[in-house]
């Protein structure tokens, strides 16, 4: 007779460490409870917990702070961004996150997450959006879509009288100070200084950039290189100032005027700074 042992058995599931150990709260269906435990494993992935600092709104997504073992803050409602702001400036070692429904952030809170998104505050938002009023009876909400029923539009939402429906992100998208945020991200590093065309005025190749960043830094001359992509706007106005230039020439096409370095990728920029200013 053969008998076979059985397999040993293995953990497929367990509850984050960040996620407290109780009973949701939450309606039957309710997205909240997933989203929170997602968070709550990214935090802990990522090993931020022990300097993260949540900002809660008002709604149903108030509640995370019963079951997220980090602290919290309370905020107005729409105000988690302007408090997160405020949090983040004055702890500048923290993670600074906010936790917010459609009807807190799309709608009574449009104006904070605008204005946050627009000074490239460095926080995060986690933004919960179910498209409707959820914790005073599903109604209609700013990022409702067309044709979706609610309790205050049945029929479905209709633009000639509910107008379209707000699309925060890709609205968000559009701002400089996103497209810096997700360089920060790419990179890995934040930036010591940012200089946005749009706030000074000065697009390349005009020298504007290099005369506010000269005039706001203490950064010697003799030791800058910029590093660009394009021969137009960064090599030649850069070299034209008599500055030392690394272009990063992905197309390859020929250099004119001739760089300092001429590189294909990223790989090896580090060194090849070290040897222009060492």
């Amino acid at each position: 007779m053969t008998v076979v042992a059985p397999a040993p058995r293995r953990t497929i599931y367990q509850r984050p460490a960040v996620l407290t150990d109780r009973p949701t709260h939450y309606c039957p269906g309710c997205g909240h409870g997933i989203v929170e435990r997602l968070v709550a494993e990214l935090l802990g992935e990522l090993r931020l917990a022990d300097r993260t600092i949540g900002v809660a709104s008002v709604g149903c997504s108030v509640f995370i702070y019963d079951y997220l073992d980090v602290d919290f803050v309370e905020a107005p409602h729409g105000r988690a961004p302007a408090v997160a702001t405020g949090v983040r400036r004055a702890r500048p070692d923290a993670f600074v996150f906010t936790y917010q429904g459609d009807g807190d952030l799309a709608a009574i809170g449009t104006a904070e997450i605008v204005h946050a998104a627009a000074r490239g505050e460095q926080i995060s938002v986690v933004f919960v959006n179910n498209g409707i009023y959820g914790m005073t009876g599903g109604q209609l909400a700013p990022t409702t879509l067309l044709g979706q029923a609610t309790t205050s539009s049945p029929r479905g939402r209709e633009s000639g009288s509910a107008g379209y429906p707000l699309l925060i992100t890709e609205m968000l998208a559009h701002l400089d100070s996103s497209e810096l945020l997700r360089k920060y991200v790419l990179i890995g590093v934040e930036f010591d200084l940012s200089i946005v065309a749009s706030e000074i005025g000065s697009y390349k190749p005009s020298r504007g950039h290099w005369d506010e960043f000269f005039a706001r830094s203490d950064a010697e001359r003799d030791r800058h290189v910029h590093v660009g992509a394009s021969l137009f706007h960064d090599i030649a106005p850069a070299a034209g100032l008599g500055l030392r230039t690394i272009w990063i020439n992905r197309l390859g096409e020929e250099p004119e005027p001739q760089p300092d370095v001429e590189l294909h990728s990223l790989d090896g920029l580090a060194e090849h700074l070290d040897s222009l200013v060492s």
